[in-house]
């Protein structure tokens, strides 16, 4: 089990030293968890439209995918007040990633673009657009910030985020997916996609902060598994409208994760609406793969 895993099971949530902070954002139960002035996790609980479980399978399912750009999450019984709620359910308890590494917004991906990086990234998406290149530079425009490493007072700066065009597309496509397969309703088009610094120098000047060495990363995957199949979802219509360009390796693991009830049992801890709904998802994905081959050709269609 990873050790994060391990990390966030132990918190005791009974504890009175624990202190919780209400983070930003239209959902009220969500809070930063704190003890002696440091960052333990994030804790979110189901209310409207946001549903815990997203969480935790989103970060299973890039497990068993070998995508790994899902904040760690396991599931946690809640039976305390906090602030002027009483809560007694099962929530989702999140690594605290901001205290780890930079995440950042990006700014609008599939509607109008700021620059020519942006229209890059949406044009790859689409298999009768050239594929990347292995070195073909791409840089992330962050629009608000996390974890801010500016000091104090220093005025207005942008944070950049340098990787490869190739790098930040895979990651996008697979995104998609994995938004597809929970029914993410969250994944608005200019909304919630974040670059993370994989290591921790950054080149810094007046006006901005360059991150080198990043990828995207998914921190808000709650707004999930709404009515009974995925194939009403805007996940499901992104995908079948913008991706027309698959990683291979994924469709390969989504072909064989269908087939495995096994698996997808442990994703989704034997409930079998869950992984009905995830199958679901598979089939979409699977027909658009297939449809862009038609139109394309695998060599083109795919990573």
């Amino acid at each position: 089990m990873d050790a994060t895993e391990n990390y966030l099971r132990a918190i005791d949530l009974s504890d009175k030293a624990l202190v919780f902070e209400r983070l930003g954002g239209t959902t009220a139960t969500n809070w930063s968890l704190e003890r002696d002035g440091m960052k333990l996790a994030d804790l979110k609980c189901t209310q409207g439209n946001t549903n815990h479980r997203g969480a935790v399978i989103a970060y299973r399912l890039g497990r068993e995918l070998d995508f790994n750009i899902y904040p760690v999450a396991v599931y946690k019984q809640v039976d305390r007040r906090i602030g002027k709620r009483t809560i007694s359910e099962q929530c989702a308890l999140k690594e605290w990633a901001s205290v780890l590494t930079q995440y950042y917004w990006t700014n609008d991906t599939f509607s109008t673009t700021d620059s020519v990086d942006k229209r890059k990234l949406v044009s790859a998406l689409r298999c009768n657009s050239p594929k990347p290149g292995i070195d073909e530079p791409f840089t992330y425009y962050a629009r608000s910030a996390y974890g801010n490493p500016k000091p104090t007072g220093a005025g207005q700066v942008r944070y950049l985020g340098s990787t490869t065009l190739l790098k930040a597309v895979k990651d996008l496509s697979n995104m998609m997916v994995v938004d597809t397969l929970i029914g993410n309703e969250d994944r608005f088009p200019g909304g919630n996609l974040f670059f993370r610094s994989v290591s921790t120098s950054y080149a810094d000047s007046e006006d901005r902060i360059v991150f080198d060495d990043v990828r995207l990363f998914s921190l808000d995957n709650e707004a999930a598994f709404k009515g009974s199949s995925p194939d009403t979802t805007h996940s499901a219509r992104d995908l079948k409208k913008f991706l027309w360009r698959f990683d291979a390796d994924m469709v390969a693991g989504l072909r064989r994760l269908a087939e495995d009830s096994e698996r997808l049992g442990r994703i989704t801890e034997n409930d079998t609406r869950l992984a009905d709904f995830i199958r679901a998802g598979i089939r979409i994905v699977l027909e658009q793969h297939a449809a862009a081959v038609a139109s394309c050709g695998a060599a083109m269609a795919e990573f």
